[in-house]
Parts: C-alpha cells; sequence; structure tokens
C-alpha cells in the first residue's frame, strides 16, 4: 500500500510541474501512465458542462448535461476521428444507457466498470450504441470516471480494454480513482485550458432562464419582453452566458445543447 500511495504522490507531482500552456500535454500523460497501470489499451477525457438545472434537467435525457471537450489517447487518426463524428451525428440523438447512468449521478465523485452492475449490460448490449461504439471497436471493457469540478461543470476520464477478453477488475477502479480524485485543481486547468469558463463561474438565477429561453425559437427582443428588461440588458445576460460556456455565439449553444457524448 504505501509502495502505490508513493507512485500516486509521484505521478501528481509530476502531473502539477507541467505549465498552465501545458495541460494537454499533462492530460494525455496522466492518460499515458494510468493506463500502463490499469492494463487499458485506450483512454479519453471529456470535459461537461450543466446546461440546465432543477425541472428542466429532470425532463432531459442526460439532466442537463452536455460534453464540451474531448481527447484521446493515443489520439485518434484521422479518418477515425471522421468516423466517430459521422457515428456520433448519426446515433448521437439517444444517449447511451452507461452516459444516462453516470448522468444521473451528476456531483458525486463516481467510478464504474461496464460489468459491475451500475447498467443492465443485457439491455445494453442490444442497442446501436453498443454495437457500434463496443462491438464494432471490440471494447470488451471500459471504466468510467465522474469527476465534479463544481455544480456546473464536471471531468469524464474513460479507460478502454480492446481487442482482449480482460476486464478491469475491482482494484483498478479503486487505484484509477485514487489517482484522479486527488487531482480537482487540475480538472479546473483542464476544463479552462479548453474554453469552459463555467467551471469558474456558475450561471446566476437570471441566466439560467436566459438560456431556456436561448434554447427556443424567441428572439432576442422577445427574450427581454418576457423577462420583462431592457433588450440591453437581456444582451448583457446573454453574452455572460455565452462567456461561461466558451460558446461564440447562439448558434454553438444550440450545437452543444443538441450533442451527446
Amino acid at each position: 500500500m504505501v509502495a502505490q500511495d508513493n507512485r500516486i504522490h509521484a505521478l501528481w507531482d509530476e502531473i502539477v510541474r507541467y505549465r498552465a500552456d501545458e495541460a494537454d500535454d499533462a492530460n494525455r500523460h496522466l492518460l499515458r501512465t494510468l493506463s500502463g497501470w490499469i492494463g487499458a489499451t485506450h483512454a479519453a477525457w471529456a470535459g461537461t458542462v450543466r446546461i440546465l438545472d432543477g425541472p428542466a434537467a429532470e425532463s432531459d435525457p442526460l439532466y442537463g448535461w452536455r460534453g464540451k471537450a474531448l481527447v484521446f489517447e493515443p489520439p485518434f487518426p484521422l479518418i477515425q476521428l471522421k468516423m466517430a463524428r459521422i457515428l456520433l451525428a448519426r446515433y448521437g440523438g439517444d444517449p447511451s444507457l452507461t452516459a444516462v447512468a453516470m448522468a444521473r449521478r451528476c456531483g458525486t465523485f463516481r467510478v464504474n466498470r461496464l460489468r459491475d452492475g451500475f447498467i443492465d449490460l443485457a439491455a445494453f448490449q442490444a442497442t446501436e450504441q453498443y454495437i457500434q461504439h463496443y462491438r464494432n471497436l471490440k471494447v470488451n471493457d471500459r471504466l468510467f470516471i465522474g469527476c465534479p469540478v463544481n455544480p456546473m461543470a464536471e471531468s469524464y476520464y474513460i479507460f478502454d480494454k480492446r481487442c482482449s477478453s480482460d476486464v478491469f477488475t475491482e482494484a483498478d477502479a479503486e487505484l484509477a480513482a485514487a489517482v484522479v480524485r486527488g487531482l480537482t485543481g487540475f480538472q479546473l486547468s483542464m476544463l479552462l485550458s479548453h474554453g469552459i469558463g463555467i467551471a469558474r463561474s456558475p450561471l446566476t438565477a437570471m441566466e439560467r432562464r436566459v438560456v431556456q429561453l436561448l434554447l427556443t425559437s424567441k428572439l432576442e427582443k422577445q427574450i427581454a419582453a418576457e423577462l420583462g428588461q431592457s433588450p440591453n440588458t437581456t444582451h448583457g445576460h446573454i453574452r455572460n452566458v455565452y462567456r461561461k460556456f466558451g460558446v461564440q455565439g447562439r448558434h454553438e449553444l444550440m450545437a452543444l445543447w443538441l450533442s451527446f457524448r
């Protein structure tokens, strides 16, 4: 146990020695190292943000959460990235059972293996998502880690065992959890480096109302009228929303809302 603790502490020290502008390099080092320790063949990191909360989130398939950034290790060849985008566009409107199960427990640090009972595996194996993203990619097992940074942003780590009959053990899950859980500050740096400003500044109550209206077909002046505000005041709230989500405008906010990871 002492030797393992020392190994984890040494990795943490390596991560914090990277400069702020080297967050992606640090994250890839983390993914590679942890993959080696638990026998993963592929890994990924995703930065996610909460678009809605309250009753509106409860009626959403992913409880108001959406992926904003995604990093693969090893990096996907360009052709595979293009194919992945096609698959996401084709099947993205129906989130997978694993994504729903992880999103349901947002706000808590969680670690799950594909085969540890956190979803109905038999039902999942009958879905198109499983066929396209597991069977066709020869993924035999997957380890999921959800790491809250604050109520509006989370990091996800995903580790795969491909082209093998091996599965992740409970010890693998415990080791991965111990490593990731001690790097909350680094998770914030990763989110910020990918333009996810919401990690540092949660939405106000008024901004949450603005987001809900921006996700409709209402024009900005109609949003202002519904909120009982001047157009200038509403425009200021909208500008803050875009800044906090790291998007350039309404079309990017809509794209974020409509995307599933």
